[in-house]
């Protein structure tokens, strides 16, 4: 008897729910996941963010350092990449909608992978 792996659409809340329990894990700060989960509802179509940091601190009622830190750890984590613009602010990408590195197995992505039995 083997496996295969089964990949299906993951939902916006199923990859917030993932992002609490990633919280929970200890694995993530309560500030680095609510500043991921923002990223992701702002994101969660194409995976990037062009966001001024001064607004996605007053969105979340945090100061641009923390902003700036959480961000920072999220990279370190390999959650986001940062790329500075020209004018003020960054392109962030969300890695972890599209990769399984960093801190997620997968949940945090547009798709879900379950291993499934084959019928022998």
């Amino acid at each position: 008897m083997g496996q295969s792996i089964v990949s299906a659409p993951n939902s916006l809340d199923d990859a917030i729910r993932a992002i609490d329990e990633v919280a929970r894990d200890e694995h993530l700060g309560r500030r680095e996941a609510s500043v991921l989960k923002a990223l992701y509802v702002l994101g969660w179509h194409d995976g990037f963010v062009v966001e001024n940091k001064a607004c996605l601190a007053r969105r979340l009622g945090l100061s641009i350092a923390d902003v700036d830190a959480c961000l920072d750890e999220l990279a370190s984590a390999g959650a986001v990449r940062r790329r500075p613009l020209p004018m003020g602010g960054d392109v962030i990408e969300i890695a972890s909608l599209s990769s399984r590195r960093g801190l997620c197995d997968g949940r945090l992505g547009w798709r879900q992978y379950v291993a499934v039995d084959d019928g022998d």
